[in-house]
Order: structure tokens, then C-alpha cells, then sequence
């Protein structure tokens, strides 16, 4: 391992103490004269500064995948019709003028893509914490002030950020940002959450509990209007200015069905594959039909609980059951739930699962992601097997027991949504 990644990797270990630590920190500890704002800007920028400038490309799939579709763009090619990106950006095209501007960029000044593309994760992570602040400040301003630190030092948030690289945390600031506005604008809330989706489509598993958030009929149908409207014109601007063909780009995103039997029991299914090949159909019947077991498992879930909790805490209790349940798995979907878990107030759960994530996401980081050295202790797919997808287990065991604590009752608030 390089001194950078070793860095890397101590910072990362540094921001799991910090975390665990912070509420004795801010106890022993006089905030009443900070600024707070310009504290959660600074250390949530830190937090993530210092990884971003040690952490290179390396072998990092998504930052390659990134620069392939960065340089096509800039070259007016169609990056959902090029056999260069097959498999690579199986999202909608909301995203893809950040990765051609970042190519765009990093070219002009001669610096590596990297350090240009990750500073947008980077600012997101940032207006999270602003917005998580902003969210929670109505119970008391220091403990807004600790939550927005829950997120800037949460080292899974981090890790997604500014070691891989992906653009989650967008996403989640346009969630977050139509969770504020449940409360006062449909418009918002619809323009925000159709924003979200054009970027990835998850956002889809939050949708029927911002739309709880509203009694009004006709403000559900003009929420639900709008989460359509905005993806349309995204697909079909992009499809204009690219000469693409717009089935392709819709069937790109809709039939995404990757990252199987990594994670949670397709583990299990897997391993039964490789130890009983003749038992490969059972797998295989997975792959076709494990999207249908998860919706199942996620109406059951929203029937039961999810759609009598506020719309915050409703996504929570999807997000976590959907980590339980799903048949589907990539290593960026655990930062999803962390800044839901922090306005539900749900630390206890949250910091188990923050430990147990965050041992499992560094040995994969530094591992497999960021370099491949864990071919040194055995080949792969051998060591996928048989070391990484294992190290998943215990986080999985913990949104089991949290998504059944969620059921019963758990920790989040019910109460009706807004008179609007």
C-alpha cells in the first residue's frame, strides 16, 4: 500500500473516532460562540479534503467508467449507444453534463480527472449537513449543530464521496431538499424529487412517503406530475442534443439488475452456486425474479409502518428495509439512509451501523476498490468470494434487526403530515 492509501486509510479511522466521540466533544466543549455554519462548512470540507487530494484513480471502476463517459461527451458522442460505457452509467442522463464539464475541466487546467469530477460529491456532502442543520434546528440549535457533524464525519458518507467517488450525495441533497418542502410547495417538492430521479433512480423507493406528506389529492397528482415531467424533458433534451435513441436510455435505466449475489442472502446463494454448480438454477432464478421478492418485501413493510410516519422518517424505514431485503447491491447504497437515521433522531441504530459498515467498506476500499491488494492473500473471484462479500454480513444482520425494529415501532415518530 502506498503512503497515500495508508493516509487514506488513517484519516478514515480518525473520522470513526471522531464520530463515536463526537457527543463527548461537543460537551466538553463551549459552542455557544461559534459560527455555526462556517464550522459545518469547514469541517465537513476537511473531512473530505484530505482523502480527495491523497486518493487517486487507481483502480477505482466508477472514476474510470466516469472519465470514458467524460470524453465522449466532450466529443458529441452518445454515451448510452457506445459499447465503451456498456454496463457503466446504467442511470439517466441528469449527471453526465457534470462528468463532461469535469472532463472538460481536468483537460484545461492539466489536472487528473478525479480532482476536478469528485468536488461536486464533495459540495453536496457539504449542503447536506447546511440543510441537516437546517432541518433539525426547530428542537435546539446545538443539537442541529451535532447533527449536521453526524453527517460531515459519518465516515461512510466520506468514503462515498471522496474515496470513491460516486454521486449519491447529490441525489440525496435534492431528497432532502424536497423533504423541506413538503411542508409549504408541492412544486418544489415535485421539482426536487424528479431531479433526484433523473440523476438515479432509487429515489422511486422514497416517493410514496414524500407523498404522505400531503392530504390534498390534487397536490399528490401535481407531485407525481412533476417526478414525471422532469425526467421527460431531462431524457428527451438529452436524446435531442445527443441523437440518441430514447428507448434505449429509458431501458438502460429501468432494467438495471446488478450487483447480484454480493450482498445480504444472495450471498448465501451464491456460495451454494459455487459449491453446488448443478444448483446454478436457483441462482440464476434470483437474477430474473429477486426485484419482484424485494418490492413484495418493501409494500409489506410500507402497508405495516412506513406509510403512518412522517415523510422523513417514512423513508428511513423504507431505506433501511430495502438494504435488508434487497437482491441488488452496491457498496455506495449505504450512505443513503444515514442522513434520514439523523433527522429521525435514531443514533442508537445508526451508530451500530456505522461501525459495522465502515470496517466492512474499508477492507473493500483499500482492498479492491482503490487497489486490488487483496489478490495477494488469495486470487480472485475466489477472494470476492470467500473474504469480501462475507465481510458484508454483520451490516446486513444490523439493517435486518434495525428494519425489524422499525416495525415494531422503533424510535421514529408518527404523526400526520401537514395540513396541506
Amino acid at each position: 500500500m502506498s503512503w497515500q492509501l495508508a493516509g487514506a486509510a488513517s484519516w478514515s479511522l480518525l473520522l470513526l473516532i471522531s464520530y463515536l466521540a463526537l457527543p463527548h466533544l461537543l460537551r466538553s466543549r463551549n459552542t455557544s460562540r461559534l459560527n455555526y455554519r462556517v464550522s459545518i462548512v469547514g469541517i465537513a470540507t476537511l473531512a473530505r479534503l484530505v482523502p480527495h487530494l491523497l486518493v487517486s484513480a487507481g483502480t477505482n471502476f466508477d472514476i474510470q467508467s466516469f472519465n470514458i463517459l467524460g470524453n465522449l461527451f466532450i466529443n458529441g458522442e452518445d454515451i448510452y449507444s457506445s459499447p465503451l460505457v456498456e454496463g457503466r452509467h446504467p442511470y439517466l442522463p441528469l449527471m453526465i453534463y457534470w462528468i463532461g464539464l469535469a472532463q472538460k475541466i481536468s483537460l484545461s487546467i492539466g489536472q487528473p480527472y478525479e480532482l476536478v469530477y469528485r468536488l461536486l460529491p464533495i459540495a453536496a456532502d457539504v449542503g447536506i449537513c447546511l440543510l441537516l442543520f437546517k432541518l433539525t434546528k426547530s428542537r435546539n440549535i446545538d443539537v442541529a449543530f451535532r447533527c449536521a457533524l453526524l453527517f460531515a464525519i459519518n465516515p461512510v458518507s466520506v468514503f462515498v464521496s471522496a474515496y470513491q467517488g460516486q454521486f449519491d450525495s447529490v441525489i440525496i441533497l435534492f431528497m432532502l431538499m424536497a423533504v423541506s418542502s413538503v411542508s409549504y410547495s408541492a412544486w418544489k417538492t415535485g421539482i426536487w424529487m424528479g431531479l433526484a430521479i433523473l440523476a438515479k433512480s432509487w429515489p422511486v423507493l422514497a416517493l410514496p412517503s414524500i407523498l404522505t406528506g400531503f392530504h390534498s389529492l390534487q397536490k399528490k397528482i401535481l407531485v407525481l406530475f412533476l417526478v414525471l415531467l422532469i425526467p421527460s424533458i431531462g431524457v428527451v433534451l438529452y436524446a435531442f442534443i445527443f441523437k440518441s435513441d430514447i428507448q434505449v436510455i429509458l431501458s438502460n435505466a429501468l432494467s438495471y439488475n446488478r450487483g447480484l449475489g454480493v450482498w445480504g442472502y444472495t450471498y448465501f446463494l451464491r456460495l451454494v452456486w459455487i459449491l453446488k454448480p448443478e444448483l446454478e438454477f436457483i441462482f440464476s432464478w434470483i437474477v430474473e425474479n429477486g426485484r419482484f421478492f424485494t418490492l413484495f418485501g418493501l409494500g409489506i413493510v410500507w402497508f405495516w409502518r412506513a406509510r403512518h410516519e412522517t415523510p422523513a422518517a417514512g423513508i428511513l424505514t423504507i431505506l433501511v428495509s430495502f438494504l435488508a431485503l434487497t437482491h441488488a447491491f452496491a457498496i455506495q447504497y449505504l450512505v443513503w439512509l444515514i442522513p434520514f437515521a439523523i433527522i429521525d433522531d435514531n443514533n442508537r441504530w445508526l451508530n451500530i451501523y456505522t461501525v459495522t459498515a465502515y470496517f466492512y467498506m474499508v477492507l473493500v476500499y483499500f482492498s479492491l476498490i482503490l487497489t486490488t491488494s487483496i489478490t495477494r492473500v488469495m486470487p480472485l473471484p475466489q477472494a470476492d468470494w470467500f473474504i469480501i462479500m462475507p465481510a458484508a454480513l454483520p451490516v446486513w444482520v444490523v439493517t435486518i434487526l434495525w428494519t425489524l425494529d422499525c416495525l415494531k415501532g422503533g424510535k421514529s415518530v408518527v404523526v400526520s403530515p401537514a395540513s396541506n
